[in-house]
């Protein structure tokens, strides 16, 4: 049965860690991921960070985060929009 579009299953997200094909990234702060754990092959930017992180140069973020920074895309922004839209209860974290 085909998944509606935007929904990925859990078996989707493994694979997708496994073999690189997308990044999961978690914005909890390093406190939070200290107390509640890491999700296995996610990676971290604090959530307070967002904004200066992604301003800042490519080499600045891999040397900061450890991760290259994810290219800007029609995608990813068209994503924001449609999660700005909605309100907080909608959100699952």
């Amino acid at each position: 049965m085909a998944q509606p579009t935007g929904t990925i299953n859990f078996e989707e997200i493994c694979a997708g860690l496994e073999n690189k094909s997308f990044i999961y990234m978690d914005v909890h702060n390093q406190s939070e991921l200290q107390s509640d754990g890491k999700i296995v092959g996610s990676v971290n930017v604090p959530l307070p960070e967002i904004m200066e992180a992604f301003a800042s140069s490519d080499a600045d973020f891999k040397n900061k985060y450890g991760f290259d920074k994810p290219d800007k895309s029609k995608r990813a922004a068209a994503a924001g929009e449609k999660l700005s839209s909605l309100d907080s209860t909608t959100l699952s974290t």
